[in-house]
Formats: structure tokens, sequence, C-alpha cells
């Protein structure tokens, strides 16, 4: 068994206090209340692995760097920001990448594929908003949902 496989074991076993302890070390700060346990784990099992493996690619790093400044609340009230600097699905997300959403009490947890395609309970999805209308039951913005893009006002402000 790997090290990161022991770590993750591991975190599986830890209490709630445990957890609320290991979250204020890694992050310096209380966990929400409302911040169940197993998003958590998974939030620090993120940080762990992303600590062994590495975490963004430089080129991700600059892409996010570039959309941040006085600029952006313009460029995203305009939806520019969004539009013009998207790349397309299927090199959007590093392959592995694992998007989590708390729904009415359940962790959804889904992962990008090298394919641009997404998986979600063992199923493979063309989008996120297919496996957000699947977890909801109604249309929804896959990007919304997962918390990727703002939802826009009724006056065009995000």
């Amino acid at each position: 068994m790997s090290r990161v496989e022991l770590e993750l074991a591991e975190l599986e076993q830890l209490p709630l206090q445990d957890l609320r302890s290991r979250w204020r070390d890694i992050h310096g700060d209380e966990p929400s209340k409302t911040l169940s346990a197993q998003l958590m784990r998974l939030a620090i099992a993120y940080v762990e692995q992303e600590r062994i493996y590495g975490g963004l690619t430089r080129q991700a790093q600059l892409k996010l760097k570039g959309l941040e400044g006085k600029n952006m609340s313009r460029s995203v009230a305009s939806g520019t920001a969004l539009r013009n600097n998207r790349p397309r699905a299927s090199t959007q997300w590093k392959p592995g990448t694992r998007f989590l959403r708390e729904w009415q009490g359940q962790t959804h947890e889904v992962t990008a594929l090298d394919d641009g395609r997404f998986v979600h309970e063992g199923k493979a999805h063309r989008s996120l908003t297919a496996i957000a209308r699947s977890i909801t039951g109604t249309h929804q913005s896959g990007p919304i949902f997962f918390g990727l893009a703002n939802r826009k006002t009724s006056d065009g402000r995000s």
C-alpha cells in the first residue's frame, strides 16, 4: 500500500474532533460548523495528495493569476472573462480533477476524464450539466451547480 493510500485510509477512521484538528493544522482556522465529516475528509485528502504529488500546473496557476485583478470585476459583469478565457471541455480540467458537491445531505463526487467527459457514480457523462440534472432532477448549469461559475442576477450582475 502506498503512502497516499495509507494516509487516505487513516483519514476514513478519524473521528470528527480529529478531523477538525487536522483542518486547523492545514488551513490555520476553524472549519465551518456546516461542513460534514465526509466533505472535510475529502478536502483534507486533496491537500495531502497535493502535498505529495504537487498542485496545479504552472500554466493553470498563471491562468488563474491572469483572471484576478481590477479588470476582473468589469469583465465578469460583462461575461467576457469566462467566455474569452474558457478552454474547450476536453482541455479545461486536468484528468483526475475531482469536483465535490453536497446536495440534500449527500456528497456527490465527479471526476474529469482525459477525453473531456466526467464520471459520477460509475457512469460517464458528457458534461457537468448532465450530472447536475441527474442529481437534482431539474435542468441546472453544471458549472454553476458545482461552484465553477457565478449565477447572474436578473439585471445581468454576478
